[in-house]
């Protein structure tokens, strides 16, 4: 089996490469000509230093055609040089034993000749010293010996030459000194899965993401990773502007190099910081939200699994496509569709209207989808604007919406059924839209569309649409609210914001 050429120990003024096989012999190789033992081809490309003339013939051969003697080994025909004699024809002092000035190559006449400059597949590393140690070359056994190769025809001086690496080939990954691990950037901002008990054994936030790290077995073998603290809080205190920095950090993260993030979040509002990235976030690298469902100090507890995962997901460049995506429980889980659907059980999240869309299994990431629909509206240069949520109960009045149109930027209404209200509500929801407040009209079902011409009356959706609400579509009431603050902040209108 052939292996990479390797460099022998030397000071030759040819390359000291590994040969073929065990039994090569030295030859004579030039860079993008033939190889040839007497000089003669005449092509006007003889090596320097070789005798020109006739072709000599076998002693005792045929006539005519080419009657010198082939092949690789080291026998003389008469009238040719040998390859001992070529190399030490051009060790430094000793041009003019062989060769007359006049007809000495270029090169070779002037004294201070410089260095060869290496083609792009050469490179010099040695020169023989001397004939004493071109013999001691060539006297190795077989199977350390070199195959002498020059580099290009012409050159002011011949040095040792290696070829280089075929550059249709990739490196190596072993020995090069370069890393071939995806860098993720990790970021913690609290939750149960920071979280340490107190003297009553109540959880609390208190782990930093370099913590989380060390107790995740195997997480540096996935990836280099970084570390970054945004906040240490319970996620019910995670507010838009918490959203908006946790944006920010994750976009300088990107522009230093950073090919995944994964979030370390509380899980009571994790669904809402996953969109609320999804609406600021169009930086092509995967970005997955994990948590845990139960603290790390009691038995069975679930977080350094799920940032197991959640870092195979960041480490795995076709979750990019997907957008910002929920990692939990070995499910991938889109930030549009996925939803705390359980309290306390660790299988918490769920995804009721498209199911997840990939798995994490055998230490492997498998999508279901190759992408989904991009969320992205821009990034505010803050996210401070107010928009009230509003859902609607049986018998509710006005009253709500009375109270926070006078205080709100935009308001989302959460309607029953297909996105319904009661009439009582629907003449001050009027009132709002004519002010020129936003209002959004989603369903507080957990699943399907808010509908457009299926009842009619006061307080149904077809006489919602008509007195000016925008309808929210597919996407639920927590998230309709998120979007419409982003379109709000960068200046888009509600109604391109939300047209499906």
């Amino acid at each position: 089996m052939r292996g990479r050429p390797a460099v022998l120990p030397g000071r030759g003024r040819g390359s000291l490469v590994r040969g073929p096989g065990p039994h090569s012999r030295p030859r004579l190789r030039v860079s993008g000509a033939r190889t040839r033992r007497g000089g003669d081809e005449g092509d006007g490309r003889d090596l320097p230093g070789s005798r020109p003339g006739p072709r000599p013939a076998r002693r005792g051969g045929r006539t005519g055609g080419d009657t010198r003697r082939r092949g690789r080994g080291p026998h003389r025909v008469r009238g040719q040089d040998t390859h001992r004699d070529r190399v030490l024809r051009r060790l430094p002092g000793r041009p003019d034993r062989t060769i007359p000035a006049k007809e000495r190559p270029e090169h070779l006449r002037s004294a201070d000749a410089g260095p060869t400059t290496p083609g792009p597949r050469t490179e010099l590393v040695g020169e023989f010293s001397s004939a004493e140690h071109y013999d001691a070359f060539v006297a190795r056994p077989p199977r350390l010996r070199a195959t002498v190769r020059y580099p290009r025809f012409g050159s002011p001086r011949y040095g040792v030459a290696r070829p280089s690496r075929d550059p249709r080939r990739p490196p190596h990954p072993r020995g090069t000194g370069v890393s071939t691990r995806p860098q993720v950037l990790l970021v913690s901002l609290g939750g149960t899965i920071a979280g340490v008990p107190d003297e009553r054994g109540r959880n609390a936030p208190a782990k930093t993401a370099a913590d989380l790290l060390s107790s995740t077995p195997g997480a540096e073998d996935l990836a280099e990773v970084r570390v970054a603290d945004v906040r240490q809080m319970p996620s019910r205190a995670i507010s838009p502007p918490d959203m908006h920095a946790l944006a920010r950090e994750i976009r300088e993260g990107v522009r230093e190099g950073c090919e995944g993030v994964v979030v370390t979040h509380g899980t009571d509002t994790m669904e809402e910081t996953a969109y609320a990235l999804a609406l600021m976030l169009d930086i092509g690298v995967p970005v997955a939200l994990t948590g845990a469902m139960r603290p790390g100090h009691v038995p069975g507890s679930d977080g350094p699994a799920n940032l197991l995962a959640a870092l195979r997901v960041a480490a795995t460049r076709e979750a990019a496509a997907l957008g910002p995506v929920v990692v939990m429980h070995d499910e991938v889980h889109a930030a549009r569709w996925v939803t705390k659907a359980h309290t306390s059980r660790v299988a918490a999240f769920a995804s009721p209207s498209f199911g997840p869309v990939g798995t994490v299994l055998e230490g492997r990431v498998r999508l279901h989808v190759d992408s989904v629909r991009s969320e992205f509206l821009g990034v505010p240069d803050e996210l401070s604007g107010r928009v009230e949520l509003v859902w609607v109960s049986a018998g509710a009045d006005g009253a709500l919406v009375d109270a926070t149109a006078a205080l709100a930027d935009g308001l989302v209404i959460a309607g029953t059924g297909g996105g319904h209200v009661p009439p009582a509500m629907a003449e001050s929801l009027q009132k709002a839209v004519e002010g020129g407040l936003p209002v959004v009209l989603a369903s507080r079902c957990a699943g399907g569309p808010v509908l457009e011409e299926t009842y009619g009356g006061v307080g149904s959706e077809s006489h919602l649409r008509s007195i000016g609400l925008v309808p929210a579509g597919t996407l639920g009431p927590l998230k309709a609210r998120l979007r419409l603050m982003v379109a709000l902040a960068v200046g888009e209108d509600p109604v391109e914001a939300f047209s499906e």
